[in-house]
């Protein structure tokens, strides 16, 4: 019987990594070219032109509108986006056979956005937490907490 081949992606919104489980004893192991980041980019430095302004619907009143969505919120949906379309490119390819989602809240729901019915079928657990600073070599003790069956 074939063994799966796990891979464990850690991310946030704008970096991600993704590890190969070798299993309990021997963890985890990097992938190399798998480790990309994108930089940090406030809305103010994104949008430089003021707010729309619109008149008030009785009266001559004006005020300034806001956009529903930020950019650096929008910039955050399409990076994950592009993270999913990898991962079903991978798992096409037969790369990977189970999928570990470790991310917080906010990315994960962004990457649920953007997963196909096979990729989201692969998922064997999702972790609701940043580890994108934690090193690798810690990174094992985290999975035995909250992905004991792994």
């Amino acid at each position: 019987m074939k063994r799966k081949t796990t891979w464990i992606l850690i991310a946030d919104g704008a970096r991600v990594r993704i590890l190969r489980y070798l299993g309990r004893l021997s963890g985890v192991q990097q992938l190399q070219g798998y480790e990309w980041q994108v930089s940090h980019v406030q809305d103010r430095e994104l949008g430089t032109d003021r707010p729309g302004r619109v008149f008030d619907s009785v009266g001559k009143g004006r005020h300034s509108i806001e956009p529903h969505t930020s950019v650096a919120r929008l910039n955050k949906d399409e990076f994950a986006h592009g993270i999913t379309d990898f991962l079903q490119e991978k798992l096409e390819a037969g790369a990977f056979d189970r999928l570990v989602l470790i991310a917080p809240p906010e990315t994960l729901g962004d990457l649920r956005g953007h997963l196909s019915d096979k990729l989201a079928k692969s998922i064997f657990a999702e972790v609701p937490l940043d580890l994108t600073h934690v090193p690798n070599d810690k990174i094992d003790g985290y999975l035995r907490q909250h992905v004991p069956t792994l």
